[in-house]
């Protein structure tokens, strides 16, 4: 994912459409790749409840989360890489897909996770 993307926006900001629609295609295709269907086949990102006692009051209450699925963000890289919208698969790459080692994505550091970037 992270090579991938640092090729699509190289190719992007380039004008190489053809380089651009390769990485695009790879992108877009990845949530339907068998390393990634075996291991999460719905990726998805629900909302769960639990349960949670606070220990200073003895109440308990119901606390509701995000429980994502690992590859989840593949749908968000996907809408962004259909939308051309760079800025929206740098924050699904530095949030979920841990891009580590700017040797990874050498032109694209906006993909880096929080404390990697600007290293």
């Amino acid at each position: 994912m992270c090579s991938w993307s640092n090729l699509w926006v190289s190719a992007r900001r380039a004008g190489n459409a053809t380089a651009e629609a390769e990485a695009a295609d790879m992108l877009i295709s990845a949530q339907d790749w068998p390393a990634i269907t075996d291991i999460d086949p719905v990726q998805e990102n629900p909302t769960t409840t639990q349960e949670v006692l606070d220990t200073e009051t003895g109440e308990t209450k119901t606390h509701t989360f995000q429980d994502p699925t690992q590859f989840y963000y593949l749908q968000l890289v996907s809408e962004a890489v259909t939308e051309g919208d760079i800025r929206a698969l740098a924050k699904a790459l530095a949030e979920d897909a841990y891009c580590i080692g700017p040797s990874l994505v050498p032109e694209f550091p906006a993909a880096l996770p929080p404390g990697f970037q600007g290293r």
